[in-house]
């Protein structure tokens, strides 16, 4: 939990469309009861978010600032192992153990109750083939589990590995004010239920930048993974 100490939302900069605004627009009307949750499907694939999930993890504490002091208060994050494990994420603060989860690969339905069992509120998944909607019907209670997930995703994100995602509209940048030097960048994108947005290049040497684009399709249901 050192992160509490050491990440607040006034460190990062955000420009969405070209245009500087807030933290809060990345993940608008954040709430004490949010959680964070990223899909990685490759070895140490959640690098490429990492700025989304610090973000992430410094409004969990900014929305309740008593989060910060007196007993241990680990942050609301969950990783979705896909296929994996693919790595250790605990020193991203997903503590205890039970917040990095393992779902089988190519088994969206799966994958689709976990976010549900965990009720993720904010998800960022890899870009890439979304595959067949009609993967997400083919078992019993299946409707239910996409209406469940409508319901209560607020913000979906998609990311590049590699921390760049082409034609990114959120660019996410971070310093410590304490320490005044060149900020570490990259362009984001995010899309929410109603709108789009890319993340982008992490300059070299500097964390990668989180790329943002919605896992529900235009038909307005969560896509398979």
């Amino acid at each position: 939990m050192h992160v509490a100490d050491q990440l607040f939302a006034e460190a990062f900069e955000v420009r969405i469309d070209g245009k500087q605004t807030g933290p809060g627009a990345v993940f608008p009307d954040w709430s004490p009861l949010d959680r964070f949750g990223i899909v990685v499907t490759e070895p140490l694939g959640g690098l490429g978010a990492s700025l989304l999930l610090q973000l992430a993890i410094a409004l969990f504490y900014s929305v309740r600032p008593d989060r910060r002091a007196g007993a241990a208060m680990y942050p609301e994050i969950y990783l979705f192992h896909v296929g994996g494990p693919h790595g250790d994420f605990s020193y991203f603060d997903f503590w205890p153990p039970r917040k990095e989860v393992r779902v089988a690969a190519a088994a969206p339905v799966s994958l689709l109750e976990a976010v549900n069992a965990h009720a993720i509120t904010r998800l960022a998944v890899p870009l890439g083939d979304t595959g067949a909607e009609s993967v997400l019907r083919s078992g019993p209670g299946t409707w239910a589990e996409q209406a469940s997930a409508m319901d209560r995703l607020r913000s979906c994100f998609g990311y590049a590995c590699g921390g760049h995602v082409a034609g990114g509209d959120v660019r996410l940048s971070s310093r410590d004010p304490r320490e005044p030097s060149r900020p570490a960048t990259g362009q984001h994108d995010r899309r929410s239920r109603t709108s789009e947005h890319h993340t982008g290049d992490a300059n070299a040497g500097t964390p990668p930048a989180a790329a943002c684009r919605s896992p529900i399709s235009a038909s307005g249901k969560l896509a398979p993974s």
